[in-house]
């Protein structure tokens, strides 16, 4: 049987770990759909800096590499080599700190030995013991004097160097001074920016890099582009299609903007450049499919394939299989990891001798960006804490510092020990947290298609509640399951009654949402997104073969 080879495209830029990234998971979902096929297999090509991340996400995610390879350039850009050396010396002194030269610790040292002898001098109690010290001062005295001459220099140097030190940070203070007037009427450079705009030539070269590559590539059916963020993608000479996942920019412009500023706009700037040069799409709702591309960009509708995710199921990184006594090795197993995923709290003081293995907690796995509407689900489950006196924590994922006002709110309001962010979990970890958390909720006001945490916790025995949004709506069809689990995402105190009916109704809940789980949802696999990829892929092929 003839194999037919298609090709994936990513190019994110240096220091984006795939691991902590969304398209990350289901890219490695997709390609365990895809393993289970002999008639097809995947060419990743990347950036030789995003290989070994990529290597490394799809062993976390126990990924065959039966159905696919990694292609990259073979040697790393020069300057990407000076600038890992770079970012591992600054690392290194960071870890060192400041130290004393050697002079200056021997300097203490003669010093205090001094001290001490004129000390024992002072307090002598019988003449023996003055005799004593005041014999070896003057031998002392006698050994140092020929050198006095030259210890005259060396202190007259000493001074010479202490006054040059003054004078140089008195120059250096008023030039500091100087240079923020002159900020008023120059253009400001932050050392944020400086480095975005390096990641971003580092970027568009490496880039440049990639389309030779795949333009070299005459085995290639078709080419697929994962998300939206690469203009670049379109000088693929071969049929490509281009996956849109969501815009979310363009719905929350004012909010990306305050924590990226110009990085924002540049994103969005390049993910609209890249979807106007497209000429094929898929992307995961109706919802996007309508609202986005074909009102926004003005797609054509025969243009765009929608399919939707199949299931994420954690099961089988919860069980743990002991002849014995199954659950309890599950329990012990997913407690272990709970504890090891604690650990790597935010807020480091709370998660410091935590051991607390039956910890009752609510769990949010998402990252921290506008339209995730994280400072709202804090809100409401401040209230549940403080005046319903729930006993629950509120366990997410995601960096706070990310957006300001969700960590300064979690600190003025003295949350930090009652909401803990967890951050650089691995899948074991994840899985271990929906397994243990009493409720999971999902408080998002803006996704591409129906978020993950719904088949996540439902695999792993863990009800949920989430946000009434379009692509929610879309894929939990049945209306009793959709109301018992939906609230209104721009009112917290809605959001805080959803929490506090599912916590006193938690098996009633679970229950209408398995039944629907396995009735409707679970009957479709990564198989089936797959094949539905594949003939999109085959369609624009057979398309560009019949236009010549």
């Amino acid at each position: 049987m003839a194999v037919k080879r298609y090709g994936i495209f990513l190019a994110y830029p240096p220091m984006v770990d795939l691991r902590s990234e969304g398209l990350g998971r289901y890219l490695a979902s997709f390609l365990k759909g895809a393993s289970e096929r002999n008639d097809v297999s995947f060419t990743i090509l990347c950036p030789s800096w995003s290989r070994e991340g990529l290597e490394a996400l799809f062993a976390s995610e126990q990924v065959s590499s039966s159905s696919f390879e990694i292609v990259s350039p073979r040697k790393d850009l020069f300057l990407f080599r000076m600038y890992t050396k770079y970012v591992k010396f600054r690392k290194k002194t960071a870890k060192v700190g400041p130290r004393r030269s050697t002079l200056a610790n021997l300097q203490i040292s003669a010093t205090r030995w001094l001290e001490n002898r004129i000390f024992g001098l002072v307090n002598a109690s019988s003449i023996l013991s003055f005799g004593a010290q005041a014999i070896l001062l003057a031998a002392l005295g006698v050994i140092l004097l020929p050198i006095v001459p030259l210890l005259s220099l060396f202190v007259a140097a000493l001074m010479i160097r202490r006054v040059a030190g003054i004078a140089y940070r008195r120059a250096r203070s008023k030039l500091s001074w100087v240079a923020g007037r002159l900020r008023r009427f120059a253009p400001k450079v932050t050392r944020e920016g400086f480095w975005f705009y390096f990641h971003e030539l580092l970027n568009k070269a490496e880039t440049d890099r990639l389309v030779s590559i795949a333009n070299g590539i005459s085995t290639i059916e078709a080419w697929y582009c994962p998300t939206s963020f690469w203009p670049a993608f379109n000088n693929i000479l071969a049929p490509r299609v281009m996956c849109v996942p969501d815009v979310v920019l363009s719905e929350f412009p004012i909010r990306f903007s305050e924590i990226g500023g110009k990085r924002m706009l540049s994103s969005f700037e390049m993910v609209s450049s890249a979807i106007r040069s497209s000429q094929n799409f898929i992307t995961y709702s109706n919802e996007v499919k309508n609202r986005t591309l074909m009102s926004m960009y003005r797609i054509p509708e025969e243009a765009i394939s929608v399919i939707h995710h199949a299931p994420n199921s954690l099961k089988e990184y919860v069980d743990f299989v002991d002849t014995q006594n199954n659950e309890a090795g599950t329990d012990a197993y997913c407690k272990k990891n709970l504890i090891s995923a604690i650990d790597k709290s935010f807020f480091g003081d709370y998660r410091r001798g935590f051991y607390n293995e039956d910890v009752k907690f609510i769990f949010y796995a998402s990252q921290v960006r506008p339209n995730k509407n994280v400072l709202t689900l804090i809100k409401a489950y401040e209230f549940l804490l403080r005046s319903k006196f729930i006993s629950h924590k509120l366990i997410m994922t995601g960096n706070p510092s990310v957006m300001k006002e969700i960590r300064d709110y979690v600190e003025e309001r003295n949350l930090t020990f009652d909401v803990l962010f967890l951050t650089r979990l691995t899948v074991t970890e994840l899985a271990a947290c929906y397994k243990l958390a009493d409720l999971a909720v999902n408080p998002s006001l803006s996704e591409g298609g129906c978020p993950f945490t719904f088949t996540e916790a439902v695999s792993v025995g863990t009800p949920v509640v989430m946000a009434d949004i379009k692509v929610t709506e879309e894929v939990i069809s049945d209306k009793q399951v959709y109301d018992g689990m939906s609230f209104d995402p721009f009112d917290w105190k809605a959001l805080a009654d959803k929490i506090e009916y599912a916590l006193d109704n938690l098996d009633i809940l679970y229950a209408q949402q398995r039944a629907f789980y396995e009735e409707h949802l679970i009957k479709r696999n990564w198989s089936n997104v797959v094949e539905e990829h594949i003939s999109v892929l085959a369609k624009i092929s057979e398309a560009h073969i019949k236009d010549g």
